[in-house]
C-alpha cells in the first residue's frame, strides 16, 4: 500500500477544482501547481480553491465532489474541515499516538462523505487497528 502523499492529494485537488471555478485555463496557468514541491504553496492553493467553491451551487458542488471521488481525491467538504491538516500529519507519519488522534481518524473513516479514496481509507483503517492492538 502506498503511503499517504499530502502534496499529491493537494495538487490533485487544486488541479481538479481550478478549471471549475476559473473557467478554461491554459497549461501555462496550471504549471505552477503542477511543478511546485512546496507543501506550503500547495496548501495555500487548495485553501484558495475551497474558498472559490463557495460560489458553486449544490448541483455544481455535487458534480465536483463526484469528479474528485472518481479521481481518488478528497471532497470539498473534507478540505473545508479544519481538521484535515491534522489528519494529513497523522496519516503521513504512519502511526496514531494518542486517543484523540484515534478519534479524529475514526471520524473521517466513519464519514462516508469524507472523500477518502480506497487506498487512504485502507491505510487509516490499518492505523486504527494497530492502535487498538497496542492499547
Amino acid at each position: 500500500m502506498e503511503p499517504y502523499d499530502e502534496k499529491e492529494q493537494l495538487r490533485g485537488f487544486a488541479l481538479c477544482v481550478l478549471p471549475r471555478v476559473a473557467g478554461s485555463l491554459s497549461a501555462e496557468a496550471l504549471a505552477p501547481i503542477r511543478t511546485t514541491n512546496s507543501l506550503r504553496g500547495l496548501r495555500e492553493a487548495a485553501r484558495d480553491m475551497v474558498e472559490a467553491c463557495a460560489d458553486l451551487d449544490r448541483e455544481q458542488l455535487a458534480e465536483l465532489d463526484s469528479e474528485l471521488r472518481a479521481a481518488g481525491l478528497p471532497s470539498v467538504a473534507f478540505m473545508r474541515n479544519g481538521r484535515r491538516a491534522e489528519f494529513a500529519r497523522i496519516v503521513s507519519r504512519g502511526s496514531i499516538e494518542t486517543s484523540d488522534e484515534y478519534r479524529l481518524l475514526d471520524s473521517f473513516v466513519s464519514d462516508l462523505e469524507s472523500g477518502l479514496d480506497a487506498s487512504t481509507r485502507a491505510l487509516v483503517e490499518r492505523l486504527l487497528v494497530e492502535f487498538n492492538e497496542s492499547a
